[in-house]
């Protein structure tokens, strides 16, 4: 690992700006790749928690990250998991059903 970050060190940048003008699709696999799978919306905004959001905020941030998404190429249907995550986090706060 040492010895794959000292070549990043010397060569990152390089390389990245390399395959950036010279590969652009594998360029956005890789930042794909390194990206977190899921965002989080408390990250995005720590001010005020998604449940305390109103539907039309909700609304605007799911179009937005939707639009975010397509640019660059991603497409990441929900899973039963995510969706079952979500159903736990919304009765744990004692939102209805």
């Amino acid at each position: 690992m040492k010895a794959l970050a000292d070549d990043f060190d010397a060569h990152g940048v390089a390389v990245i700006e390399k395959v950036r003008t010279e590969r652009p699709h594998d360029y956005l696999k890789i930042i794909v790749a390194v990206l977190p799978r899921r965002m989080e919306i408390e990250d995005a905004f720590a001010d005020k928690p998604p449940h305390k959001m109103t539907d039309d905020e909700l609304e605007a941030i799911i179009w937005k990250t939707q639009r975010q998404l397509e640019a660059m190429g991603v497409e990441q249907p929900l899973s039963q998991d995510d969706l079952a995550q979500a159903k736990a986090r919304r009765l744990e706060r004692g939102d209805r059903e």
